[in-house]
């Protein structure tokens, strides 16, 4: 588990320009799903900075014993538990419960600059 914010986190103004919508007009969800486990020190930064692109915020919890899915539901995070086999299978009930059209994926131990997430949509 990380116990430092990464550098990315403190950075002033982001741009959260992102396209919602295909070539030929119609409009995109897009969800963003984080896997996690016991990451209540790092939730918080992934989760704020990931929000403006999400027109769904999806938390796989892996059973933490921490504030981890407290903190995700207190940012507005639609909170779900995996069943208990690992990230493969949290990625899968993300994939179940997910109700965009796009889905993202991104760790929750801030290894991830969610600033990214315009950059692996807009080729979709």
């Amino acid at each position: 588990m990380t116990d430092i914010l990464p550098n990315w986190y403190t950075q002033p103004a982001r741009s959260t320009a992102i396209t919602r919508q295909t070539p030929d007009g119609r409009e995109v969800r897009i969800s963003v799903i984080v896997p996690c486990r016991n990451e209540g020190r790092n939730i918080r930064p992934v989760l704020e900075w990931a929000a403006p692109y999400a027109d769904e915020l999806l938390v796989v919890d892996g059973h933490s014993s921490d504030d981890t899915r407290d903190i995700a539901a207190e940012l507005g995070a639609t909170v779900v538990l995996d069943n208990g086999k690992g990230k493969g299978d949290a990625i899968r009930v993300g994939i179940a419960r997910a109700s965009g059209d796009i889905l993202v994926f991104i760790d929750a131990d801030c290894s991830h600059d969610p600033l990214y997430i315009p950059a692996l949509v807009q080729p979709i």
